[in-house]
Protein backbone atom coordinates (compact mmCIF):
# COMPACT_ATOMS: atom_id res chain seq x y z
CA UNK A 1 0.00 0.00 0.00
CA UNK A 2 0.75 3.54 -0.46
CA UNK A 3 0.22 6.16 2.04
CA UNK A 4 -1.21 9.22 0.32
CA UNK A 5 -1.56 12.52 1.34
CA UNK A 6 -2.50 14.94 -0.86
CA UNK A 7 -5.66 15.70 -2.72
CA UNK A 8 -7.49 12.92 -4.87
CA UNK A 9 -11.01 13.06 -5.80
CA UNK A 10 -13.20 10.09 -7.38
CA UNK A 11 -14.28 11.97 -10.50
CA UNK A 12 -15.98 8.15 -11.96
CA UNK A 13 -19.56 9.87 -12.50
CA UNK A 14 -21.00 12.50 -13.87
CA UNK A 15 -22.07 14.11 -10.81
CA UNK A 16 -19.04 13.52 -9.17
CA UNK A 17 -16.94 14.76 -12.44
CA UNK A 18 -19.11 18.19 -11.34
CA UNK A 19 -18.88 18.51 -7.95
CA UNK A 20 -15.06 18.04 -8.24
CA UNK A 21 -14.85 21.24 -11.33
CA UNK A 22 -17.06 23.29 -8.93
CA UNK A 23 -14.94 22.81 -5.78
CA UNK A 24 -12.12 24.64 -7.66
CA UNK A 25 -13.91 27.58 -7.11
CA UNK A 26 -14.05 27.43 -3.63
CA UNK A 27 -12.22 29.56 -1.39
CA UNK A 28 -9.29 28.35 -0.92
CA UNK A 29 -10.07 25.38 -3.10
CA UNK A 30 -9.02 22.18 -2.49
CA UNK A 31 -6.75 21.43 -5.27
CA UNK A 32 -4.43 24.50 -6.87
CA UNK A 33 -3.37 24.67 -10.63
CA UNK A 34 -1.27 26.84 -9.54
CA UNK A 35 1.69 25.26 -7.35
CA UNK A 36 4.91 25.74 -8.38
CA UNK A 37 6.40 22.98 -6.32
CA UNK A 38 3.52 20.28 -8.25
CA UNK A 39 3.13 21.62 -12.26
CA UNK A 40 0.34 20.64 -14.54
CA UNK A 41 1.12 19.91 -17.90
CA UNK A 42 -1.31 20.14 -20.26
CA UNK A 43 -1.78 20.54 -24.50
CA UNK A 44 -1.31 23.91 -26.11
CA UNK A 45 -5.23 24.82 -27.74
CA UNK A 46 -5.11 27.26 -30.73
CA UNK A 47 -8.13 29.29 -29.48
CA UNK A 48 -8.60 32.75 -29.64
CA UNK A 49 -8.94 34.51 -25.95
CA UNK A 50 -12.20 34.56 -23.79
CA UNK A 51 -13.47 37.91 -24.71
CA UNK A 52 -15.89 39.20 -21.62
CA UNK A 53 -18.23 42.54 -22.42
CA UNK A 54 -20.31 43.94 -19.56
CA UNK A 55 -20.65 40.89 -17.24
CA UNK A 56 -19.89 40.06 -13.95
CA UNK A 57 -17.88 36.99 -13.09
CA UNK A 58 -17.87 35.91 -9.25
CA UNK A 59 -15.93 32.62 -7.94
CA UNK A 60 -15.98 31.24 -11.05
CA UNK A 61 -13.92 29.81 -14.34
CA UNK A 62 -13.94 30.67 -17.47
CA UNK A 63 -12.34 28.63 -20.56
CA UNK A 64 -10.97 29.60 -23.58
CA UNK A 65 -12.85 30.82 -26.75
CA UNK A 66 -15.15 31.91 -24.66
CA UNK A 67 -17.32 34.80 -25.49
CA UNK A 68 -19.74 36.02 -22.72
CA UNK A 69 -22.35 39.34 -22.80
CA UNK A 70 -24.29 41.38 -20.42
CA UNK A 71 -24.56 38.44 -18.32
CA UNK A 72 -23.92 36.88 -14.75
CA UNK A 73 -21.81 34.16 -14.06
CA UNK A 74 -21.40 32.83 -10.33
CA UNK A 75 -20.00 29.51 -8.84
CA UNK A 76 -19.61 28.24 -12.14
CA UNK A 77 -17.22 26.24 -14.59
CA UNK A 78 -17.78 27.64 -17.78
CA UNK A 79 -16.24 25.35 -20.62
CA UNK A 80 -14.33 25.58 -23.82
CA UNK A 81 -15.94 27.86 -26.59
CA UNK A 82 -19.27 28.71 -24.79
CA UNK A 83 -21.04 31.25 -25.60
CA UNK A 84 -23.11 33.24 -23.13
CA UNK A 85 -25.43 35.98 -24.18
CA UNK A 86 -27.34 38.64 -22.65
CA UNK A 87 -29.59 38.48 -19.54
CA UNK A 88 -28.01 34.75 -18.41
CA UNK A 89 -27.43 34.38 -14.76
CA UNK A 90 -25.88 30.81 -14.35
CA UNK A 91 -25.19 30.28 -10.51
Amino acid sequence: AYLFNDYWEDIGTIRSFFEANLALTEHPPKFSFYDATKPMYTSRRNLPPTKIDNSKIVDSIISHGSFLNNCFIEHSVVSIRSRINSNVHLK
